[in-house]
């Protein structure tokens, strides 16, 4: 029997630990269902902290968004049959679909969405991703309690029209509401323990959940008042192990999965294919600035930043895990699926001697041992332990490395005890959102990086398209020749695909279209 062989890493999430046992993944065998397999079925469809793409899949599936991403990145139609801009790029005005309605069969109105971002603003909410909508007129004062939703300008002048004013002209915010987060829900007291209240909610999406079979499986039937008309009746979702659902693909019980298992994977040629897609994740090397002696020296952030190149010629971590060299982009590269850049063996352009020169005008003690942290993901890890073998044998230099969970990592990030941090930066929409975390007082400013040049850039109220085009450009240039953190590696997505399944389709955000989903080519 044919094999396709492939050595690949795929993250492990942190808060994923569910493990199904092999008599569920039987009993899910007995049907013929199509089959999608995480490591752990989210329990909490609020997510206002959840950033991971795969609990963010079974948003997808359920609730629809005003407008969504295809997989050429540009908008699309959702709950919105259409929209207007206004000339000034400040006004935008959706109007609804005729006849959409929630699965209880309620019409979906204009002002369920006035309501929904409300819930999204409020502060008890505690939501992550509220900055984002800051661009909203009146939002960011609503959420810090120095106004009333009332002042918020997000309007609905009747059932069909929903109006958002923007404080200037933002050309990213079509793509900030294609997300996951923004898919319309209500409910939310019942969202927060789906598992108990699945029955009670009210959906806007293409599916409904129709039972939970038990801990680890949840089984997804049609939603009968969606709008659109999904290609297949039921799909079943089971949480188990990246190693017992690999096992469970090449046997035929699986039909797509995402959470490969680190080690070498073996996928059955003739049960299925692995496929891969960039999704821009920046893994980034930041330094702790208040060590003035040692990060907040640059010379030896200089020689850090040259030394990446010996990772790069030594290791094709692209083959390895999935992994796509950052080479210096400092504000998240835009990555062409058909052009992969992969191990570049620049090893001739590093110039040993000139490293050990500014060490030793730093008088810098090898003997001196560096900390060096990230989260305790399995991608992590291993981009760590690749730095740690070129930082010893090629520089010298004792490193002591630690690993933490997503809680603890943050926590050793606000108190500063780290010398050098592997950090995960998720690809903004919003860049100059992204640019603000390097401003000297930015709560997420964890490196305590400070260039007074800099913040007069990015805090500048910029007014149009091409103000803040230049201050992108010029921060940009000023936090690379600062150094103020290296781009390492910008991580691709790997999955398996049955080969009942015609194809996968994957909108601009790298989530599952599951209404376009179907097994064997067969429609309903």
């Amino acid at each position: 029997m044919k094999k396709v062989i492939l050595s690949i890493l795929v993250v492990s999430q942190l808060f994923f630990s569910g493990c199904v046992q092999k008599k569920d993944i039987e009993t899910l065998n007995e049907k013929s269902d199509l089959t999608y397999s995480l490591e752990q079925l989210p329990r909490n469809l609020c997510m206002f902290k959840d950033d991971y793409v795969r609990s963010q899949d079974l948003l997808c599936a359920l609730f629809d968004g005003l407008v969504t991403l295809n997989a050429n990145n540009e908008i699309s139609e959702g709950l919105a049959g259409s929209y207007n801009i206004s000339n000034d790029g400040i006004t935008y005005t959706f109007k609804l679909r005729e006849g959409i309605s929630w699965s209880s069969e309620k019409p979906i109105v204009a002002s369920d969405f006035v309501e929904f971002f409300k819930n999204l603003l409020d502060s008890k909410a505690k939501n992550a991703y509220v900055s984002e909508l800051y661009c909203i007129y009146g939002a960011e004062d609503f959420n810090k309690g120095k106004k009333t939703f009332k002042d918020v300008a997000i309007d609905a002048p009747d059932n069909s029209t929903l109006t958002i004013r923007l404080n200037s002209d933002t050309p990213e915010f079509l793509k900030i509401l294609t997300k996951p987060m923004y898919r319309l829900r209500r409910n939310f007291d019942k969202l927060s323990d789906i598992e108990k209240n699945f029955k009670e909610v009210d959906y806007s999406g293409a599916y409904v959940i129709d039972s939970f079979k038990n801990e680890n499986i949840l089984e997804l039937k049609r939603n009968n008042s969606y709008w659109d008309k999904p290609l297949e009746e039921k799909i079943s979702i089971v949480a188990n192990s990246p190693e017992k659902a690999l096992a469970s693909f090449n046997s035929g019980k699986v039909d797509l999965m995402f959470d490969l298992p680190l080690k070498e994977t073996t996928v059955d040629e003739e049960v299925g294919n692995l496929k891969f897609t960039p999704d821009k994740d920046m893994y980034a090397l930041i330094f702790n600035y208040e060590k003035k002696d040692l990060c907040g020296n640059y010379n030896f952030r200089k020689t850090i930043n040259e030394t990446i190149k010996f990772l790069y010629s030594e290791e094709d971590m692209y083959s390895k895990a999935g992994l796509i060299e950052g080479n210096g982009d400092m504000a998240f590269s835009t990555l062409e699926k058909d052009s992969i850049q992969t191990s570049s063996k620049q090893l001739e352009n590093v110039d040993i001697s000139k490293i050990n020169s500014l060490f030793k005008e730093m008088d810098f003690d090898k003997g001196k041992l560096i900390t060096l942290v990230s989260q305790n993901d399995n991608k992590s890890k291993l981009i760590v332990e690749e730095l740690e073998k070129v930082f010893k044998e090629d520089l010298g230099l004792r490193i002591n490395k630690k690993y933490f969970s997503k809680d603890d990592y943050n926590k050793v990030l606000e108190n500063g005890s780290f010398d050098i941090a592997l950090n995960i930066y998720k690809n903004p929409e919003r860049k100059d959102t992204f640019l603000k975390m390097w401003t000297k007082d930015n709560k997420k400013n964890v490196s305590k990086y400070s260039n007074n040049d800099y913040d007069k850039i990015v805090n500048k109220t910029t007014i149009n398209k091409q103000e803040k085009e230049s201050m992108i450009l010029s921060s940009i240039s000023i936090l690379s020749k600062d150094i103020a953190y290296i781009p390492v590696y910008y991580d691709s997505l790997s999955y398996a695909t049955s080969k009942n399944i015609k194809d996968i389709e994957l909108d601009g955000n790298n989530n599952v279209v599951f209404k376009t989903l179907y097994k064997n080519g067969i429609e309903d």
